[in-house]
């Protein structure tokens, strides 16, 4: 059986239609049903229909199509035309005239391609042997969906014809009924109109050519033949297959997708990224499963259902990798069986309720357990298991015969402090760029940094003279290093950046070096760095490691000398420990909300709309977002004045969630009496830990100002009434700058109110009561900015205007002879509930008096 190999990355894509550029390239056209004759472009590069377009062409080219219904008459194409919609579900083409059997789209000349759009025809549209497409020429069709009643062919051609990956109405296509050529190469084709579920003829894909299961789909067979130097890419898909046939040279390159293994006792899922060597994808187990044929597991994450067995009865590799159970206090079993291969190092195993191991070939070194018993049975013979850390009540019981269980005079731990000889590949912060991040999770950095591999030793315990690396590492996401020695080591033997000719290659890990130092003869026991290598990030983005490779040939290993004779002589295993995750990351973060709201009143004030003043209070501030590789940090979040940048306002975070689409972040922002009034600026800088940054900015128009208002109106009855007052605030020159209206309660003719909404050039306030005169008092602000204005005393409303002009005359007159001795509101001047002499009264003494 071939080698299976993963060890996975994640990468993800966005595919899209072009920009709509009125400057458009030629033999570029952009087809929308919005466009106009005042449309820049018009019958040039942007038109309404595809005809248009096609006959203003000159050597053909590319037709961008836009979402929409668009009915289309015969087509004649004469040129090499290629029309791309927006999606199978949302550019649909449809006949201007039925379809006749000299076709609708008829390709005379040149050839035509079809992508990503729909061709319906409805019954009532087809006539007698009709035909969507009739080529002479050169013909295409590609992530297409076809909607065609019976009787209707799709394709009649004279030519060799591409038309996979395309929905034909139905699961299971009549082609012999849609096709009248075996010219035409349909497979693989949609079973649904989602163009989610890919099929091959009787369930067996054979592929003799590159392919790529992409994002949202699924490829299901019951055989997949991949022959030689073929490789089937799932990209963010679904593989499904119950049998499996690999030539040597063949591979499954799965980036953020799925491999589901199907046999007669249930699935299999492989999730994540795998088969490449960039870092941490990841296997999940949901059943008993067996290693039965080679199988090497690289720097990957396998998850293991409780209850599950692992079993080992062919060849397994286990390297850089975590195996941990999938329920917390859960727990599985690792049964390494009669005749097995089984190596593993630089590999976490927690949860593992046992793990044993009979008469196998077994080595085991560099690795850490947690929890998890390790049982050497009476059958074994020869077993290797050194150098490991056993932590949290992992155990080793021994019945072996001949099990070796320390090398180098020292053997296996109980704290990963108290380890000898350790061989580490460790990352630098020294010369990183600002913002760029080292942590206990890994490196975060962008595309072009440099930044510094180390090659570190400690707890030597015995002097060592020499030391060979033997490193990999997937040279898409780097340049090839340049390596300096720490004295007192010295480069000894020839360093190589790529493999051999032959070397076997694990998933993408297509770069690598060989190194070869050497200390005085004396040799060292001191800690610290043997080499730092000086990598630079390419363009590629994702996470990946630095990587201790597995020996290739007898002449290179990872490997320290304890003589004086250098690296010829007596070797020695370090304990060795692969690099953190290092994570290349260009992409800024994405802000999915930001926002300021206050309650004014009761109701909630989005304030940082420009139109709506900021009053005393508290503000709150909301920031959603998301980074889909390095992660974030907290924001920055900065409120500056616009005209005095030095007058900066704190608000205060209240807290950090996990959200709809990302990270929540809320602050409360106090407006309190002393916050000088103003325009001011708010910066939401948003980083990641690559030191991606993007800044979304908002406005507050903050008015502190507050003016408690007195109003005595010239009544006075002892009763409560509401009446509406206007309250004017005016400039210097007596100009209106606002207008509040409010409804107030009066008790003997006195009433109160606060105002916060008030514009900054505030100099006086005028107010006017329903039927009073109006009066103009100053306005001035204390330090904090609160101000008094009376209209009592002198300064009262004069009351009797009950028709609103803003004088008393004998218009009133006449309404409080209109309903005299009545009980009518409208004309009771002193609200004690009847018209009668007091009103009247009340309007002779304040007789042809005028308002303010």
């Amino acid at each position: 059986m071939l080698p299976l190999i993963w060890a996975g990355w994640t990468v993800s894509a966005e595919a899209s239609l072009p920009e709509c550029d009125c400057a458009a390239p030629a033999g570029c056209y952009y087809v929308d049903g919005s466009y106009t004759p005042s449309s820049e472009g018009w019958g040039v590069s942007r038109f309404s229909s595809v005809e248009d377009a096609v006959l203003a062409m000159v050597d053909g080219g590319t037709i961008h199509v836009a979402s929409g219904i668009f009915t289309i008459p015969p087509m004649e194409v004469e040129q090499d035309i290629e029309v791309v919609g927006a999606g199978a579900s949302f550019t649909v083409f449809q006949p201007l005239e039925p379809v006749t059997s000299n076709g609708w789209w008829r390709v005379q000349g040149g050839g035509l391609t079809l992508r990503d759009c729909m061709l319906s025809v409805a019954s009532n549209q087809c006539e007698a042997a009709a035909v969507a497409i009739k080529s002479v020429g050169m013909f295409g069709m590609h992530q297409c969906a076809l909607s065609l009643p019976a009787g209707c062919r799709a394709i009649s051609t004279e030519q060799s014809v591409e038309a996979d990956h395309n929905h034909w109405g139905g699961p299971l296509p009549e082609f012999g009924l849609l096709i009248d050529t075996n010219q035409v190469f349909f497979e693989p084709w949609f079973e649904d109109s989602a163009l989610t579920k890919l099929a091959f003829s009787d369930g067996i894909a054979d592929l003799r050519s590159s392919f790529a299961v992409s994002g949202g789909e699924t490829l299901g067979v019951n055989t997949l033949i991949l022959d030689e130097g073929i490789t089937l890419d799932v990209q963010g898909g679904s593989l499904r297959m119950a049998e499996l046939a690999m030539a040597a040279s063949a591979s499954i390159v799965v980036t953020g997708g799925e491999v589901v293994f199907q046999t007669s006792e249930g699935e299999t899922t492989v999730a994540g990224s795998f088969t490449l060597y960039d870092s941490m994808g990841s296997m999940f187990i949901e059943n008993d499963t067996e290693f039965s044929g080679d199988t090497l597991a690289l720097v990957s994450h396998i998850v293991v259902s409780d209850g599950v067995t692992l079993r080992v009865s062919g060849s397994l590799i286990l390297d850089g990798c975590a195996v941990d159970c999938a329920t917390e206090g859960g727990s599985f079993d690792f049964v390494v069986a009669d005749g097995a291969d089984f190596k593993m190092s630089r590999t976490q195993m927690s949860g593992c309720g046992n793990l044993a191991v009979s008469n196998a070939v077994m080595e085991i070194q560099s690795c850490v357990f947690l929890d998890t018993p390790v049982d050497i049975t009476a059958q074994a013979i020869g077993v290797r298991f050194f150098h490991n850390v056993m932590m949290d009540g992992a155990v080793l019981v021994d019945s072996g015969a001949g099990t070796v269980t320390e090398v180098d005079e020292w053997g296996n731990v109980a704290d990963i402090s108290t380890v000898k000889n350790m061989f580490s590949l460790d990352m630098s912060d020294e010369n990183l760029p600002a913002g760029r991040t080292l942590d206990g999770e890994g490196l975060f950095i962008q595309p072009g940094d440099n930044f510094d591999l180390l090659l570190n030793l400690s707890g030597l315990n015995v002097p060592v003279s020499g030391c060979e690396a033997l490193l990999g590492y997937n040279g898409s996401f780097f340049t090839n290093g340049i390596l300096e020695l720490v004295a007192p080591w010295e480069f000894n033997i020839a360093e190589s950046w790529s493999f051999e000719a032959g070397d076997p290659l694990f998933g993408e890990i297509d770069s690598g070096v060989g190194l070869g130092m050497s200390a005085p003869r004396e040799g060292t026991v001191a800690d610290g760095a043997v080499a730092h290598v000086t990598m630079q990030a390419q363009a590629k983005e994702g996470d990946t490691v630095f990587y201790f490779r597995p020996q290739i040939n007898e002449l290179w290993d990872t490997r320290l000398a304890s003589d004086t004779n250098g690296i010829s002589g007596t070797y020695l295993v370090p304990f060795t420990m692969n690099s953190e995750a290092v994570t290349v990351d260009g992409t800024p973060p994405s802000v999915h909300g930001f926002d300021g709201f206050q309650d004014q009143y009761g109701v909630s004030m989005d304030v940082f709309d420009p139109l709506i003043q900021t009053l005393q209070g508290s503000v709150l501030i909301t920031l959603e977002a998301s980074d889909a590789l390095s992660g974030l940090v907290d924001p920055n979040l900065v409120i500056q004045q616009r005209t005095d940048p030095e007058i900066q306002l704190s608000p205060t975070l209240l807290a950090t969630s996990n959200w709809v689409v990302g990270t929540l972040w809320i602050w409360a922002l106090p407006v309190t009496p002393t916050v000088p009034s103003g325009i001011y600026d708010v910066f939401a800088v948003v980083a990641d830990r690559s030191g991606n940054t993007v800044t979304n900015a908002a406005t507050l128009d903050i008015r502190t100002a507050e003016i408690e208002v007195n109003i005595d109106l010239q009544v006075t009855t002892g009763n409560s009434f509401e009446e509406p007052v206007s309250l004017t605030f005016l400039d210097v020159n007596f100009q209106e700058l606002l207008v509040d209206e409010r409804s107030l309660v009066f008790t003997d003719g006195q009433a109160a109110a606060l105002l916060q909404d008030i514009p900054l050039e505030t100099a006086f306030l005028r107010a006017k009561g329903a039927t009073s005169l109006s009066r103009v008092q100053p306005v001035s602000f204390d330090a904090n900015m609160q101000g008094l204005v009376d209209f009592s005393g002198e300064a009262a409303l004069l009351c009797g205007d009950l028709n609103g002009d803003n004088a008393i005359n004998i218009s009133d007159y006449g309404i409080v002879s209109y309903y005299w001795l009545s009980s009518e509101p409208f004309a009771d001047v002193n609200h004690d509930g009847a018209v009668n002499i007091t009103d009247y009264g009340i309007i002779q003494f304040n007789w042809l008096q005028q308002g303010e």
